[in-house]
């Protein structure tokens, strides 16, 4: 039983953080190339998390200057890299101008995706080691 419930978790987990990777690297990887400085945008909010030492979650809250009303919009990333302390420069794409991200998402979309494959190659890993271990039954002990 407890296998079953730590293989749920680990799908939980998986579901959770390709749902939260996955379109903004596609975003991004389908916009290569085409991306340009822009002034329209600036940070109300940023903050960069660091987990175990290796993986990091940043998150900006950008703010359109030039509109009349206020737009926002919300920007999540995951990386290997810290990328806190430095500043906040938004980018724009030339291909379709609504499309925003961060000056350092466009520029380590290669350690990005290498992130999101090794976590996935972690995680095919261990389901399968966990569900090819095989089932041993505990023996009764000889005496009471």
């Amino acid at each position: 039983m407890t296998s079953i419930v730590r293989f749920a978790l680990g799908l939980c987990a998986f579901a959770f953080l390709t749902y939260s990777a996955v379109p903004g690297l596609l975003r991004d990887t389908a916009h290569r190339g085409y991306w340009q400085p822009t002034q329209e945008w600036a940070a109300e909010k940023a903050k960069c998390t660091r987990y175990t030492f290796v993986m990091s979650n940043c998150s900006v809250t950008a703010v359109r200057l030039s509109s009349l009303s206020v737009e926002k919009r919300h920007l999540d990333y995951f990386t290997f890299a810290n990328w806190g302390g430095e500043s906040v420069a938004f980018v724009r794409s030339t291909k379709d101008p609504s499309v925003i991200t961060l000056r350092s998402a466009a520029d380590g979309l290669f350690g990005r995706w290498m992130f999101f494959l090794v976590l996935v190659a972690l995680g095919a890993v261990l389901a399968l080691t966990g569900l090819a271990r095989p089932r041993v039954r505990r023996a009764d002990p000889a005496f009471t």
